[in-house]
């Protein structure tokens, strides 16, 4: 297997039935030589913020293909549909907690493709990136048909919520407090990476911003107005947002600019000091992906000191998006106007932000508890 394929299409987890495709003539739009080949250019094209999202899919695409024994120019409409109706129900040993394809190198005996059934807006982004590598496919010439856009998907409303998780009250305050109480670092690295750990944790739960949005920011980007501090952000689409930060926040952040040696006078505009950056050096940022990992270990750890069963379950589960949810459930739960938390998640449709608003229930759970008094 040609190991210069990008991002390693031994990664991908695919066997026989895409390494050796017989009979397929070259395409001179294309290098790939295979199916295998073929998923790992897609794959390839992504950007650093589409990549991660790209080979997921890709993995768990391919790992069905091998299971049903067919190679991408075998695919017709009836073999799209049952895929979409498997992974909306997929067999037990094909679920399992969140973990790296690989370690070290080599393949994770322990990783699954899914970390239980897709639905709702999951379903509808599944939908959305197998339609992209078969535009690909098709571009290219490598398929000579896209029946992607004839699968009907459903994103209901009820499974979208289902799929929201959110940290609860006693996970957070493990995570930012006793965790640190807990973690003793025996080294400066160590100690250095507990540091950045709080960091990355606060500023996921203070702020409700995205991975990509964190990864990319500069100190600089922490701005004072008359009345508060704001976070200028790069969401979605490339648009700028302004996040609320609480003074808490502000402390916190001079206190760690301090210990990586940093003024604790936020710089001024185009400076080049990222919010979170490498151990070794302050001024290089980490990676989307770098940061992907960094809090997946966060919470990999956390789940292995915490003294509580039910908060090891909750953190085993989380995944780096429940900081999002959370931040905006709190804001709610807190009172928040729900046009304001819309704002600070930067949704641009309000049904969304009312996604997260448990309020209600809440409430009633208090009532119908009080039946069986």
């Amino acid at each position: 297997m040609n190991s210069q394929i990008p991002i390693g299409v031994d990664k991908l987890g695919l066997e026989k039935v895409l390494e050796n495709r017989e009979g397929l003539a070259p395409i001179s739009s294309t290098r790939a030589r295979n199916d295998l080949e073929a998923i790992a250019e897609w794959c390839g094209l992504a950007n650093d913020a589409n990549r991660r999202s790209r080979e997921k899919e890709a993995r768990r695409f391919a790992r069905w293909l091998q299971y049903r024994g067919l190679g991408l120019q075998d695919l017709v409409l009836a073999d799209l549909a049952e895929y979409f109706k498997f992974i909306q129900s997929p067999p037990d040993d094909w679920i399992g907690p969140a973990l790296p394809f690989s370690v070290n190198g080599k393949p994770n005996p322990r990783w699954r493709p899914f970390t239980g059934p897709v639905l709702g807006s999951n379903l509808k982004q599944v939908k959305v990136l197998l339609g992209s590598m078969m535009k690909h496919l098709v571009n290219t010439g490598w398929i000579l048909r896209d029946y992607t856009p004839l699968v009907k998907v459903s994103a209901q409303v009820s499974n979208a919520i289902e799929e929201r998780g959110a940290l609860s009250e006693a996970a957070t305050k493990f995570l930012t407090g006793e965790l640190f109480e807990i973690w003793v670092g025996d080294n400066k690295r160590n100690i250095d990476r507990k540091i950045r750990a709080k960091h990355i944790l606060l500023t996921l739960l203070m702020t409700g911003a995205r991975r990509s949005e964190i990864a990319k920011a500069r100190m600089c980007d922490i701005v004072a107005t008359e009345e508060s501090w704001v976070l200028q952000v790069i969401g979605k689409g490339n648009k700028r947002g302004r996040i609320c930060l609480p003074p808490s926040y502000i402390v916190n952040l001079r206190e760690y600019r301090m210990y990586r040696g940093l003024s604790p006078t936020f710089p001024e505009r185009y400076n080049t000091e990222p919010l979170v950056s490498s151990l070794g050096d302050p001024f290089k940022p980490l990676t989307v992906d770098g940061l992907y990992k960094e809090i997946k270990w966060i919470l990999r750890l956390a789940s292995n000191v915490s003294p509580s069963p039910s908060v090891c379950d909750e953190l085993r589960m989380a995944s780096t998006h429940w900081f999002r949810h959370t931040h905006a459930t709190t804001l709610l739960r807190s009172g928040a106007p729900l046009n304001l938390v819309q704002k600070q998640l930067r949704h641009s449709d309000p049904k969304t932000t009312a996604l997260y608003d448990d309020s209600d229930v809440t409430e009633l759970s208090k009532h119908v508890e009080r039946l069986f008094l």
